[in-house]
């Protein structure tokens, strides 16, 4: 059977208002995950290059010259930028896939809330689970945020170096 012969039979066996409410659940729950271990996967790489633009200041065990720490600390700032642009984004599409999740179970399925895979509706036993810890995405949002002005402040240091600059006092 050809693709449009299969096509053409799963029209005409659904209607477009119906959809298997589990099955999607279960996508939802899958593009979820994925996208957790994304948002982790770029928190983990750009952890990593930011380390090696701070030891590229240090290369020689002195403090490193002012054209260096110049051009650096701009690769730094717009790196750290970049990362933060990515991780929102990261975050953002993470909360669209839990609120898809929770949208089915409320919605579509009537799941009883103790045994709701949503955070959000299954409250109690999330509060339980993650009694004392710390909210990551909220570090996760921050952490580039911060190292973006770290880098800035860097970056007015090795211009302040300059001679008579213009910007420094």
């Amino acid at each position: 059977m050809s693709n449009k012969q299969l096509a053409s039979q799963n029209k005409s066996s659904k209607s477009p208002d119906t959809f298997d409410a589990c099955s999607q659940l279960a996508n939802a729950i899958q593009l979820s995950c994925k996208q957790d271990q994304i948002t982790w996967a770029i928190f983990g790489v750009f952890w990593p290059a930011n380390a090696l633009l701070l030891v590229a200041l240090f290369t020689t065990g002195d403090f490193p010259k002012q054209n260096v720490g110049i051009v650096v600390s701009i690769v730094g700032f717009i790196l750290s930028v970049v990362w933060t642009l990515i991780q929102y984004r990261a975050l953002a599409h993470l909360v669209f896939f839990e609120s898809v999740i929770q949208r089915i179970e409320t919605k579509y399925i009537n799941l009883p809330s103790e045994v709701s895979v949503s955070a959000r509706i299954n409250k109690d036993l999330f509060d339980q689970a993650s009694k004392g810890t710390v909210g990551v995405r909220r570090i996760m949002k921050a952490i580039g945020v911060v190292s973006a002005i770290l880098w800035l402040i860097s970056f007015i240091y090795f211009i302040c170096l300059i001679p008579k600059p213009i910007i420094c006092p």
